[in-house]
Protein backbone atom coordinates (compact mmCIF):
# COMPACT_ATOMS: atom_id res chain seq x y z
CA UNK A 1 0.00 0.00 0.00
CA UNK A 2 1.44 3.28 -0.54
CA UNK A 3 1.40 5.66 1.77
CA UNK A 4 -0.36 9.23 1.37
CA UNK A 5 1.58 12.19 2.30
CA UNK A 6 0.56 15.12 2.80
CA UNK A 7 3.78 17.61 2.28
CA UNK A 8 3.04 21.57 2.11
CA UNK A 9 5.45 24.38 1.43
CA UNK A 10 5.35 26.95 3.97
CA UNK A 11 2.23 26.30 6.28
CA UNK A 12 4.17 25.75 9.15
CA UNK A 13 7.84 27.17 9.87
CA UNK A 14 9.49 27.16 13.10
CA UNK A 15 12.68 29.44 12.07
CA UNK A 16 15.15 30.72 14.92
CA UNK A 17 18.53 32.88 15.05
CA UNK A 18 20.81 32.33 17.50
CA UNK A 19 22.91 35.90 17.95
CA UNK A 20 26.55 35.31 19.51
CA UNK A 21 28.12 38.74 20.86
CA UNK A 22 31.46 39.20 20.07
CA UNK A 23 34.26 42.19 19.49
CA UNK A 24 33.98 44.37 16.43
CA UNK A 25 33.89 42.33 13.59
CA UNK A 26 30.44 41.67 12.06
CA UNK A 27 30.22 38.29 10.70
CA UNK A 28 26.12 37.51 9.10
CA UNK A 29 25.38 33.77 8.20
CA UNK A 30 23.69 33.74 4.96
CA UNK A 31 19.98 32.64 3.98
CA UNK A 32 18.58 29.62 2.61
CA UNK A 33 15.27 27.60 2.16
CA UNK A 34 14.35 24.77 2.84
CA UNK A 35 10.80 22.82 1.25
CA UNK A 36 8.62 21.42 2.47
CA UNK A 37 8.08 23.24 5.87
CA UNK A 38 5.56 20.37 7.58
CA UNK A 39 5.99 16.56 6.82
CA UNK A 40 3.00 14.84 7.07
CA UNK A 41 2.82 11.27 5.59
CA UNK A 42 0.52 8.07 6.49
CA UNK A 43 2.08 4.76 6.26
CA UNK A 44 0.98 1.13 7.03
CA UNK A 45 3.09 -0.20 10.18
CA UNK A 46 6.03 -2.12 8.61
CA UNK A 47 6.43 0.38 5.40
CA UNK A 48 9.56 2.44 4.57
CA UNK A 49 8.90 5.27 3.04
CA UNK A 50 11.41 8.30 1.62
CA UNK A 51 10.35 11.81 1.85
CA UNK A 52 12.84 14.33 -0.17
CA UNK A 53 13.76 17.01 1.92
CA UNK A 54 15.05 20.37 -0.77
CA UNK A 55 17.47 23.07 0.16
CA UNK A 56 18.46 25.46 -1.77
CA UNK A 57 21.62 28.12 -0.73
CA UNK A 58 19.94 31.64 -1.36
CA UNK A 59 23.24 33.22 -1.29
CA UNK A 60 25.02 34.69 -4.20
CA UNK A 61 28.78 35.11 -1.91
CA UNK A 62 30.13 31.70 -1.44
CA UNK A 63 29.13 28.18 -0.82
CA UNK A 64 26.87 27.59 2.77
CA UNK A 65 27.59 24.43 5.00
CA UNK A 66 24.52 23.18 6.53
CA UNK A 67 23.81 20.90 9.32
CA UNK A 68 20.92 18.36 9.97
CA UNK A 69 19.60 16.16 12.70
CA UNK A 70 16.43 14.74 14.04
CA UNK A 71 15.28 15.68 18.15
CA UNK A 72 12.15 14.83 19.60
CA UNK A 73 9.23 17.19 18.63
CA UNK A 74 7.35 19.33 21.57
CA UNK A 75 5.47 21.98 21.91
CA UNK A 76 5.49 25.07 23.84
CA UNK A 77 1.95 26.40 25.93
CA UNK A 78 0.92 27.86 22.93
CA UNK A 79 0.62 25.56 20.82
CA UNK A 80 4.52 26.55 19.02
CA UNK A 81 6.52 23.73 17.85
CA UNK A 82 9.76 23.39 20.00
CA UNK A 83 12.66 20.40 20.47
CA UNK A 84 13.69 18.54 22.74
CA UNK A 85 17.20 16.59 22.15
CA UNK A 86 17.08 14.89 25.67
CA UNK A 87 14.31 13.86 27.13
CA UNK A 88 15.29 13.43 30.96
CA UNK A 89 13.19 10.89 32.76
CA UNK A 90 9.65 12.31 30.86
CA UNK A 91 8.62 10.19 28.22
CA UNK A 92 8.92 11.73 24.75
CA UNK A 93 5.54 11.84 22.84
CA UNK A 94 5.12 9.67 20.79
CA UNK A 95 8.88 9.91 19.52
CA UNK A 96 9.63 7.85 16.00
CA UNK A 97 13.16 8.93 16.74
CA UNK A 98 13.83 4.96 16.68
CA UNK A 99 12.57 4.32 13.39
CA UNK A 100 13.34 7.62 11.58
CA UNK A 101 16.53 8.61 9.75
CA UNK A 102 18.41 11.15 7.82
CA UNK A 103 20.73 9.97 4.38
CA UNK A 104 22.67 12.96 5.32
CA UNK A 105 24.02 14.85 8.46
CA UNK A 106 25.64 17.81 6.86
CA UNK A 107 25.73 19.59 3.54
CA UNK A 108 27.47 21.73 1.53
CA UNK A 109 25.57 23.72 -0.63
CA UNK A 110 26.95 25.98 -3.84
CA UNK A 111 25.88 29.57 -4.53
CA UNK A 112 22.29 29.79 -5.85
CA UNK A 113 22.15 25.61 -6.31
CA UNK A 114 19.88 23.05 -4.45
CA UNK A 115 20.61 20.04 -2.34
CA UNK A 116 18.29 17.06 -1.56
CA UNK A 117 18.19 15.27 1.74
CA UNK A 118 16.00 11.72 2.34
CA UNK A 119 14.17 11.36 5.62
CA UNK A 120 13.57 7.62 5.57
CA UNK A 121 10.74 6.83 7.68
CA UNK A 122 10.01 2.99 8.45
CA UNK A 123 7.50 2.43 11.46
CA UNK A 124 7.27 -0.96 13.15
CA UNK A 125 4.64 -3.36 12.67
CA UNK A 126 3.12 -3.13 15.82
CA UNK A 127 3.06 0.69 15.59
CA UNK A 128 -0.27 2.32 16.25
CA UNK A 129 -1.84 6.07 16.58
CA UNK A 130 0.84 8.79 15.60
CA UNK A 131 4.68 9.99 15.86
CA UNK A 132 6.69 12.68 16.03
CA UNK A 133 10.12 13.80 15.56
CA UNK A 134 11.39 17.23 14.81
CA UNK A 135 13.88 17.73 11.68
CA UNK A 136 16.70 20.46 12.10
CA UNK A 137 18.72 22.19 9.74
CA UNK A 138 21.07 24.71 10.66
CA UNK A 139 24.07 26.73 10.25
CA UNK A 140 27.12 25.63 12.43
CA UNK A 141 28.17 27.20 15.39
CA UNK A 142 30.63 29.92 15.02
CA UNK A 143 34.02 29.16 16.96
CA UNK A 144 34.44 29.80 20.53
CA UNK A 145 36.99 32.24 19.81
CA UNK A 146 34.71 34.43 17.35
CA UNK A 147 34.83 37.95 16.90
CA UNK A 148 31.53 40.06 16.47
CA UNK A 149 27.98 39.58 15.91
CA UNK A 150 27.39 35.58 14.69
CA UNK A 151 24.23 35.14 13.71
CA UNK A 152 22.91 31.01 13.50
CA UNK A 153 20.07 30.02 11.74
CA UNK A 154 17.64 27.57 12.08
CA UNK A 155 15.20 25.60 10.70
CA UNK A 156 12.30 23.11 12.27
CA UNK A 157 10.39 21.13 10.22
CA UNK A 158 7.65 19.08 12.07
CA UNK A 159 7.59 15.36 11.01
CA UNK A 160 3.89 14.04 11.93
CA UNK A 161 3.89 10.25 11.11
CA UNK A 162 0.05 8.81 11.53
CA UNK A 163 -0.24 5.29 11.68
CA UNK A 164 -2.82 3.17 9.17
CA UNK A 165 -5.43 0.69 10.62
CA UNK A 166 -6.86 0.49 13.83
CA UNK A 167 -7.79 3.47 15.47
CA UNK A 168 -6.42 4.60 18.81
CA UNK A 169 -7.71 6.71 21.81
CA UNK A 170 -8.74 10.33 21.09
CA UNK A 171 -8.82 12.19 24.86
CA UNK A 172 -8.61 16.25 24.45
CA UNK A 173 -9.98 17.39 26.91
CA UNK A 174 -10.59 21.71 28.28
CA UNK A 175 -9.57 21.36 31.88
CA UNK A 176 -9.96 24.86 32.94
CA UNK A 177 -10.62 28.09 32.00
CA UNK A 178 -8.67 30.84 33.31
CA UNK A 179 -8.80 34.72 34.37
CA UNK A 180 -5.86 36.46 35.85
CA UNK A 181 -4.64 39.95 36.47
CA UNK A 182 -1.47 40.95 35.44
CA UNK A 183 0.65 44.03 36.63
CA UNK A 184 3.70 43.33 35.40
CA UNK A 185 6.16 46.02 36.63
CA UNK A 186 7.54 46.50 32.77
CA UNK A 187 3.87 46.93 31.04
CA UNK A 188 0.97 48.60 31.44
CA UNK A 189 -1.81 46.55 33.96
CA UNK A 190 -3.95 44.21 32.23
CA UNK A 191 -6.18 41.18 32.48
CA UNK A 192 -5.56 37.76 30.40
CA UNK A 193 -7.59 34.80 30.07
CA UNK A 194 -6.84 31.58 28.58
CA UNK A 195 -8.44 27.83 27.65
CA UNK A 196 -5.69 25.19 29.09
CA UNK A 197 -6.30 21.84 26.78
CA UNK A 198 -4.65 18.32 27.28
CA UNK A 199 -4.01 16.22 24.83
CA UNK A 200 -4.14 12.71 27.31
CA UNK A 201 -4.90 10.67 24.56
CA UNK A 202 -3.26 9.13 21.23
CA UNK A 203 -4.01 10.92 18.35
CA UNK A 204 -2.24 14.04 16.32
CA UNK A 205 -5.80 16.70 16.73
CA UNK A 206 -6.44 20.43 15.94
CA UNK A 207 -8.33 22.44 18.65
CA UNK A 208 -10.13 25.64 18.72
CA UNK A 209 -11.49 27.20 21.53
CA UNK A 210 -13.95 29.84 22.58
CA UNK A 211 -14.11 31.91 25.96
CA UNK A 212 -16.96 34.05 27.02
CA UNK A 213 -16.31 36.44 30.40
CA UNK A 214 -19.45 37.44 32.13
CA UNK A 215 -19.70 39.80 34.87
CA UNK A 216 -22.73 39.12 37.69
CA UNK A 217 -24.69 42.24 37.67
CA UNK A 218 -27.92 42.08 39.96
CA UNK A 219 -29.53 38.50 39.27
CA UNK A 220 -28.15 38.46 35.85
CA UNK A 221 -24.52 37.98 34.24
CA UNK A 222 -23.96 40.35 31.61
CA UNK A 223 -20.77 40.00 28.84
CA UNK A 224 -17.93 41.62 29.49
CA UNK A 225 -16.13 40.13 26.36
CA UNK A 226 -15.58 36.99 24.38
CA UNK A 227 -12.80 35.38 22.55
CA UNK A 228 -12.13 32.60 19.60
CA UNK A 229 -8.51 31.02 19.55
CA UNK A 230 -6.89 30.05 16.39
CA UNK A 231 -7.27 26.75 15.66
CA UNK A 232 -4.03 24.85 16.74
CA UNK A 233 -2.11 21.62 16.55
CA UNK A 234 -1.84 19.32 19.49
CA UNK A 235 0.33 16.27 19.68
CA UNK A 236 -0.07 13.67 22.55
CA UNK A 237 1.17 14.47 25.88
CA UNK A 238 1.39 18.09 25.51
CA UNK A 239 -1.29 20.86 27.55
CA UNK A 240 -2.15 24.19 25.83
CA UNK A 241 -2.95 27.15 27.53
CA UNK A 242 -4.69 29.59 24.56
CA UNK A 243 -6.09 32.73 25.33
CA UNK A 244 -5.50 36.40 24.68
CA UNK A 245 -4.73 40.01 26.46
CA UNK A 246 -8.18 41.22 27.19
CA UNK A 247 -6.76 45.02 26.53
CA UNK A 248 -8.59 45.94 29.72
CA UNK A 249 -8.11 46.43 33.57
CA UNK A 250 -11.05 44.37 35.53
CA UNK A 251 -12.24 45.14 38.96
CA UNK A 252 -12.78 42.52 41.59
CA UNK A 253 -16.12 40.93 41.31
CA UNK A 254 -17.86 37.70 40.80
CA UNK A 255 -17.04 36.66 37.38
CA UNK A 256 -18.23 33.33 34.82
CA UNK A 257 -16.13 32.23 32.48
CA UNK A 258 -17.46 29.79 29.89
CA UNK A 259 -15.10 27.63 27.68
CA UNK A 260 -15.83 25.68 24.38
CA UNK A 261 -13.67 23.58 22.46
CA UNK A 262 -13.66 21.83 19.34
CA UNK A 263 -11.73 19.26 18.82
CA UNK A 264 -10.98 18.06 14.75
CA UNK A 265 -14.47 19.75 14.39
CA UNK A 266 -16.10 17.81 17.24
CA UNK A 267 -17.58 20.14 19.49
CA UNK A 268 -17.03 18.91 23.24
CA UNK A 269 -19.48 19.97 25.96
CA UNK A 270 -18.79 23.22 27.44
CA UNK A 271 -17.04 23.93 30.72
CA UNK A 272 -18.40 27.31 32.69
CA UNK A 273 -16.75 28.06 36.17
CA UNK A 274 -17.56 30.98 38.46
CA UNK A 275 -14.77 33.05 40.13
CA UNK A 276 -14.35 35.43 42.35
CA UNK A 277 -11.81 37.47 40.66
CA UNK A 278 -9.20 39.81 42.37
CA UNK A 279 -8.89 42.47 39.63
CA UNK A 280 -7.16 45.99 39.87
CA UNK A 281 -8.07 47.76 43.11
CA UNK A 282 -7.77 50.97 40.89
CA UNK A 283 -10.47 50.28 39.06
CA UNK A 284 -14.62 50.86 39.64
CA UNK A 285 -16.15 50.91 36.21
CA UNK A 286 -15.85 47.98 33.91
CA UNK A 287 -15.05 48.76 30.40
CA UNK A 288 -17.66 45.87 28.89
CA UNK A 289 -17.52 45.24 24.78
CA UNK A 290 -19.73 47.38 22.51
CA UNK A 291 -21.02 45.62 19.99
CA UNK A 292 -20.42 47.86 16.94
CA UNK A 293 -23.07 46.60 14.03
CA UNK A 294 -21.82 46.87 10.79
CA UNK A 295 -24.54 47.18 7.65
CA UNK A 296 -24.02 45.55 5.78
CA UNK A 297 -22.35 42.95 7.25
CA UNK A 298 -20.16 41.54 4.18
CA UNK A 299 -18.83 44.59 1.98
CA UNK A 300 -19.04 43.27 -1.59
CA UNK A 301 -18.13 44.79 -5.24
CA UNK A 302 -17.67 44.56 -8.64
CA UNK A 303 -14.77 45.77 -10.03
CA UNK A 304 -12.95 46.47 -13.24
CA UNK A 305 -9.41 46.91 -13.61
CA UNK A 306 -8.06 50.25 -13.83
CA UNK A 307 -11.46 51.40 -12.93
CA UNK A 308 -12.49 52.45 -8.77
CA UNK A 309 -15.63 51.44 -6.99
CA UNK A 310 -17.05 52.71 -3.34
CA UNK A 311 -19.68 51.96 -1.33
CA UNK A 312 -21.15 53.37 1.89
CA UNK A 313 -21.28 51.45 5.10
CA UNK A 314 -22.77 52.42 8.50
CA UNK A 315 -21.68 52.06 11.81
CA UNK A 316 -23.86 51.95 14.90
CA UNK A 317 -23.07 52.48 19.10
CA UNK A 318 -26.05 50.78 20.42
CA UNK A 319 -24.01 51.12 23.79
CA UNK A 320 -24.38 54.28 26.50
CA UNK A 321 -20.50 55.73 26.35
CA UNK A 322 -18.84 57.16 23.35
CA UNK A 323 -15.52 55.03 21.73
CA UNK A 324 -13.30 56.07 19.78
CA UNK A 325 -13.36 53.34 16.14
CA UNK A 326 -10.39 52.54 14.07
CA UNK A 327 -11.14 51.08 11.12
CA UNK A 328 -8.80 48.95 8.30
CA UNK A 329 -8.27 46.57 5.86
CA UNK A 330 -6.16 43.80 6.50
CA UNK A 331 -4.86 40.41 4.19
CA UNK A 332 -6.80 37.62 5.97
CA UNK A 333 -5.05 35.29 7.63
CA UNK A 334 -5.94 32.22 5.67
CA UNK A 335 -4.46 33.77 2.72
CA UNK A 336 -1.01 34.30 4.30
CA UNK A 337 1.70 31.52 3.91
CA UNK A 338 -0.11 29.44 1.75
CA UNK A 339 0.49 28.19 -2.01
CA UNK A 340 -0.86 25.64 -4.39
CA UNK A 341 0.95 25.24 -7.87
CA UNK A 342 0.63 28.60 -9.23
CA UNK A 343 -2.11 29.86 -6.81
CA UNK A 344 -0.42 31.33 -4.23
CA UNK A 345 -3.04 32.78 -1.42
CA UNK A 346 -1.26 36.55 -0.57
CA UNK A 347 -2.13 37.46 -4.29
CA UNK A 348 -6.10 37.23 -3.61
CA UNK A 349 -5.64 39.92 -1.65
CA UNK A 350 -7.34 42.96 -1.89
CA UNK A 351 -5.80 44.91 0.93
CA UNK A 352 -3.30 47.08 -0.61
CA UNK A 353 -6.15 48.60 -3.15
CA UNK A 354 -8.89 49.02 -0.28
CA UNK A 355 -9.15 52.03 1.64
CA UNK A 356 -11.53 53.37 4.30
CA UNK A 357 -12.16 56.62 5.15
CA UNK A 358 -12.03 57.77 7.93
CA UNK A 359 -10.06 55.33 9.57
CA UNK A 360 -10.65 56.87 12.84
CA UNK A 361 -13.40 59.01 14.47
CA UNK A 362 -15.50 59.31 17.91
CA UNK A 363 -18.52 57.55 17.90
CA UNK A 364 -21.44 58.14 20.59
CA UNK A 365 -23.70 56.15 22.33
CA UNK A 366 -26.82 55.41 20.72
CA UNK A 367 -25.16 57.51 17.47
CA UNK A 368 -23.96 55.82 13.94
CA UNK A 369 -21.06 56.69 11.32
CA UNK A 370 -21.17 56.37 7.85
CA UNK A 371 -17.75 54.93 5.93
CA UNK A 372 -16.50 55.08 2.08
CA UNK A 373 -15.00 51.51 1.60
CA UNK A 374 -13.09 52.24 -1.53
CA UNK A 375 -11.05 49.87 -3.98
CA UNK A 376 -8.56 50.80 -6.69
CA UNK A 377 -7.88 47.87 -8.53
CA UNK A 378 -5.06 48.51 -10.99
CA UNK A 379 -5.30 48.65 -14.80
CA UNK A 380 -3.64 44.93 -15.27
CA UNK A 381 -4.11 41.65 -16.80
CA UNK A 382 -4.63 38.25 -15.62
CA UNK A 383 -6.75 39.69 -12.60
CA UNK A 384 -8.32 36.59 -10.72
CA UNK A 385 -11.75 36.43 -10.04
CA UNK A 386 -12.21 37.41 -6.65
CA UNK A 387 -10.03 38.83 -4.17
CA UNK A 388 -10.82 39.56 -0.19
CA UNK A 389 -9.66 41.52 2.50
CA UNK A 390 -10.14 41.76 6.54
CA UNK A 391 -13.02 44.53 7.19
CA UNK A 392 -11.59 45.15 11.02
CA UNK A 393 -12.98 47.28 13.71
CA UNK A 394 -11.51 48.05 17.23
CA UNK A 395 -12.42 50.65 19.90
CA UNK A 396 -11.51 52.12 22.72
CA UNK A 397 -13.17 54.10 25.44
CA UNK A 398 -11.69 57.49 26.64
CA UNK A 399 -9.76 55.68 29.24
CA UNK A 400 -7.90 53.67 26.56
CA UNK A 401 -9.55 50.27 27.54
CA UNK A 402 -10.78 47.99 24.66
CA UNK A 403 -14.23 48.36 23.57
CA UNK A 404 -14.06 45.15 21.95
CA UNK A 405 -13.06 44.27 18.19
CA UNK A 406 -15.13 42.50 14.98
CA UNK A 407 -14.00 42.11 11.70
CA UNK A 408 -16.11 41.35 8.48
CA UNK A 409 -14.98 40.50 4.57
CA UNK A 410 -14.33 42.66 2.04
CA UNK A 411 -14.96 40.77 -1.61
CA UNK A 412 -14.04 41.85 -4.72
CA UNK A 413 -15.66 39.50 -7.80
CA UNK A 414 -13.44 40.32 -11.24
CA UNK A 415 -16.44 39.10 -13.57
CA UNK A 416 -13.69 39.16 -16.40
CA UNK A 417 -12.21 35.84 -14.88
CA UNK A 418 -13.82 32.60 -14.50
CA UNK A 419 -15.02 31.24 -10.74
CA UNK A 420 -13.44 27.80 -10.23
CA UNK A 421 -15.14 25.95 -6.75
CA UNK A 422 -13.71 22.96 -6.46
CA UNK A 423 -11.99 21.61 -3.71
CA UNK A 424 -10.66 17.67 -1.73
CA UNK A 425 -10.95 15.89 1.26
CA UNK A 426 -7.33 15.61 1.96
CA UNK A 427 -8.24 13.18 5.28
CA UNK A 428 -10.48 10.90 6.72
CA UNK A 429 -10.01 9.51 10.18
CA UNK A 430 -11.58 7.47 13.09
CA UNK A 431 -10.33 7.38 16.86
CA UNK A 432 -11.68 5.51 19.54
CA UNK A 433 -13.72 7.77 22.20
CA UNK A 434 -15.84 5.56 24.16
CA UNK A 435 -17.39 2.14 23.89
CA UNK A 436 -18.52 1.15 20.44
CA UNK A 437 -18.05 5.29 19.64
CA UNK A 438 -15.71 6.89 17.29
CA UNK A 439 -14.77 10.31 16.86
CA UNK A 440 -14.53 10.86 12.35
CA UNK A 441 -12.52 13.88 11.13
CA UNK A 442 -13.10 14.91 7.25
CA UNK A 443 -10.05 17.52 6.36
CA UNK A 444 -11.62 19.55 3.37
CA UNK A 445 -9.44 21.55 1.37
CA UNK A 446 -10.71 24.66 -0.78
CA UNK A 447 -8.22 23.97 -4.31
CA UNK A 448 -10.48 26.48 -6.13
CA UNK A 449 -10.37 30.59 -6.76
CA UNK A 450 -13.53 31.20 -4.51
CA UNK A 451 -14.66 30.92 -1.38
CA UNK A 452 -17.23 28.18 -0.47
CA UNK A 453 -19.49 27.53 2.82
CA UNK A 454 -18.98 23.28 2.80
CA UNK A 455 -21.30 21.33 5.02
CA UNK A 456 -20.04 17.82 5.62
CA UNK A 457 -21.50 14.49 6.32
CA UNK A 458 -20.14 10.72 6.90
CA UNK A 459 -21.94 7.63 5.80
CA UNK A 460 -21.05 4.00 6.32
CA UNK A 461 -22.62 1.92 4.05
CA UNK A 462 -22.52 -1.82 3.23
CA UNK A 463 -21.08 -3.22 -0.58
CA UNK A 464 -24.66 -3.84 -1.44
CA UNK A 465 -24.99 -0.49 -0.59
CA UNK A 466 -27.53 -0.32 2.13
CA UNK A 467 -26.56 2.66 4.13
CA UNK A 468 -26.14 1.63 7.78
CA UNK A 469 -24.50 4.83 9.65
CA UNK A 470 -25.44 8.44 8.52
CA UNK A 471 -24.23 11.59 10.44
CA UNK A 472 -24.00 15.42 9.62
CA UNK A 473 -20.71 16.64 10.89
CA UNK A 474 -19.73 19.98 12.81
CA UNK A 475 -16.81 22.47 11.71
CA UNK A 476 -16.86 26.28 11.67
CA UNK A 477 -18.83 27.82 10.49
CA UNK A 478 -19.06 30.79 7.41
CA UNK A 479 -17.34 31.71 4.30
CA UNK A 480 -14.17 29.77 3.68
CA UNK A 481 -11.52 31.45 1.27
CA UNK A 482 -9.68 29.88 -1.35
CA UNK A 483 -6.59 27.99 -0.01
CA UNK A 484 -8.06 27.23 3.24
CA UNK A 485 -8.91 24.23 5.35
CA UNK A 486 -11.47 23.35 7.78
CA UNK A 487 -12.01 20.46 9.52
CA UNK A 488 -15.45 18.84 10.33
CA UNK A 489 -15.80 16.29 12.97
CA UNK A 490 -18.67 13.88 14.54
CA UNK A 491 -19.19 10.97 16.42
CA UNK A 492 -20.33 7.63 14.79
CA UNK A 493 -21.93 4.80 17.00
CA UNK A 494 -21.26 1.22 15.57
CA UNK A 495 -23.74 -0.54 18.01
CA UNK A 496 -25.49 -3.02 16.25
CA UNK A 497 -23.42 -3.04 13.43
CA UNK A 498 -22.59 -6.51 12.22
CA UNK A 499 -19.23 -7.81 11.53
CA UNK A 500 -18.10 -7.30 8.30
CA UNK A 501 -16.51 -5.01 5.41
CA UNK A 502 -17.73 -1.24 4.96
CA UNK A 503 -17.49 1.54 2.90
CA UNK A 504 -16.55 5.12 5.21
CA UNK A 505 -17.79 7.65 3.01
CA UNK A 506 -17.02 11.49 3.70
CA UNK A 507 -19.49 13.68 1.75
CA UNK A 508 -18.27 17.83 1.79
CA UNK A 509 -21.17 19.88 -0.09
CA UNK A 510 -20.73 22.91 -1.31
CA UNK A 511 -22.81 25.72 -3.57
CA UNK A 512 -24.65 25.56 -6.82
CA UNK A 513 -24.54 21.47 -6.19
CA UNK A 514 -20.67 20.85 -6.46
CA UNK A 515 -19.45 18.19 -4.28
CA UNK A 516 -16.55 15.94 -3.38
CA UNK A 517 -16.45 12.48 -1.86
CA UNK A 518 -13.32 10.82 -0.16
CA UNK A 519 -14.17 6.57 1.14
CA UNK A 520 -11.96 4.35 3.34
CA UNK A 521 -12.93 0.73 3.58
CA UNK A 522 -13.27 -0.10 6.83
CA UNK A 523 -13.72 -3.78 8.78
CA UNK A 524 -16.03 -4.14 11.69
CA UNK A 525 -15.33 -6.69 14.18
CA UNK A 526 -16.80 -8.01 17.31
CA UNK A 527 -14.76 -8.35 20.65
CA UNK A 528 -15.65 -9.86 23.66
CA UNK A 529 -15.00 -7.68 27.15
CA UNK A 530 -14.87 -8.30 30.46
CA UNK A 531 -16.53 -5.85 32.62
CA UNK A 532 -18.71 -5.44 35.94
CA UNK A 533 -22.25 -6.46 34.34
CA UNK A 534 -20.55 -9.42 32.57
CA UNK A 535 -19.51 -10.19 28.78
CA UNK A 536 -19.88 -7.64 26.62
CA UNK A 537 -19.51 -7.07 23.19
CA UNK A 538 -16.99 -4.44 22.07
CA UNK A 539 -17.04 -2.69 18.34
CA UNK A 540 -13.16 -2.87 16.74
CA UNK A 541 -12.73 -1.12 13.62
CA UNK A 542 -10.04 -0.60 11.44
CA UNK A 543 -9.55 1.27 8.20
CA UNK A 544 -8.36 -0.42 5.40
CA UNK A 545 -6.62 2.46 3.23
CA UNK A 546 -6.19 2.14 -0.90
CA UNK A 547 -8.70 -0.90 -0.51
CA UNK A 548 -11.53 -1.49 -2.24
CA UNK A 549 -14.96 -2.75 -0.94
CA UNK A 550 -15.76 -6.81 -1.75
CA UNK A 551 -18.26 -7.35 -4.67
CA UNK A 552 -21.68 -7.73 -3.11
CA UNK A 553 -22.49 -11.44 -4.76
CA UNK A 554 -18.92 -12.48 -2.96
CA UNK A 555 -20.40 -11.15 0.07
CA UNK A 556 -24.06 -12.37 -0.62
CA UNK A 557 -22.04 -15.86 -1.59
Amino acid sequence: MSAFRHIRTAMIMTLSMIVILGGAATSLAQGFMVEPMRIHVSVAPGQNIQVPVNIRNTATDGPRDLELRLAHLDQNTAGGWAFQDVVDGIPAHQSSLDWTSLSETDARIAPLEPAQVMLSIQPPRNARGAYFAALLIETPAPPEDALGLSVRMRFLIPVIIEIEGRPVRQNVHLGDVVMTYDEADDRAPTTRAHLRITNAGETFSRVTGDLRIERRSGDRWRLVTRFETRERPIIPGVTLELGQDLERRLPSGEYRLRGELMVDGRRLPPLTKEIEFEGDPNVDALAYDTELRLSPEMVQMDVVPGATRTTVLRIENPGEHSVTVDLGAATPRGLIGVRMGDLIGIDLSAEGWTTVRPAQFTLRGGANQNVRVISAVPPVDGLHANYYADLTLSGRYADGQSAGTQSSIIHLVNHAAENARQGEIESLNLAEVGRNLFAVQARFLNTGNTHVTPLARVTVSSPQGQTVRSVTLSGAGGMLLPLGHRVFGGEIDFSGVEPGMYGLRAHIDLEGGDNVTLQHVIEVQHEDVQTEDGTVQEARVTVREGEELPDPEDVEG
